[in-house]
């Protein structure tokens, strides 16, 4: 279903399923950040990819480490006017290299935004808040227009 983007506001929230309060990505706001635009008749329709086990390689990025395991993502498909298709993804990953863990947090996923934005090369962010999520909890991300929650996903634990 896709919707007006203009004069819309469109988050990501994710954390864990516990938290008692979820970390908010106001997603238009990075991608105008990132050098998409915003006209009256952009449109937006969200998607998820949760596969059931993780995966190495994902549309949007190519730059991870191969020890870094992908458990899915939300993405925000954005339809410009000119027939261009943009995406800026919200993306769960693990880390399966041993003894890489930071020790103050364990085992943990990394929360990622990925983007492929104006036709330049797939990129992604990891300068995000709240990014570490220890693999023992488990994992809520939801994706929402103004107040509307449109999508979400709860990641299960992973005992170590």
């Amino acid at each position: 279903m896709r919707l007006k983007l203009y004069d819309k506001k469109v988050t990501f929230r994710y954390g864990s399923l516990c938290a008692k309060e979820l970390t908010c990505l106001d997603i238009a706001q990075w991608y105008q950040k990132l050098g998409g635009t915003i006209e009256p008749s952009t449109e937006i329709e969200f998607h998820s990819y949760f596969p059931g086990s993780p995966y190495t390689r994902t549309a949007l990025t190519n730059k991870m480490p191969p020890t870094y395991l992908c458990d899915g993502s939300i993405s925000c498909f954005i339809y410009q006017p000119n027939g261009q298709t943009d995406v800026i993804s919200l993306s769960a990953y693990r880390d399966t290299t041993r003894g890489a863990m930071d020790s103050s947090i364990g085992v943990h996923r990394n929360m990622f935004l990925q983007y492929e934005i104006a036709g330049l090369a797939p990129n992604h962010i990891d300068k995000i808040p709240n990014r570490h999520i220890p693999l023992k909890e488990d994992v809520i991300i939801k994706a929402s227009v103004d107040d509307t929650e449109i999508k979400n996903v709860i990641l299960e634990h992973i005992s170590e």
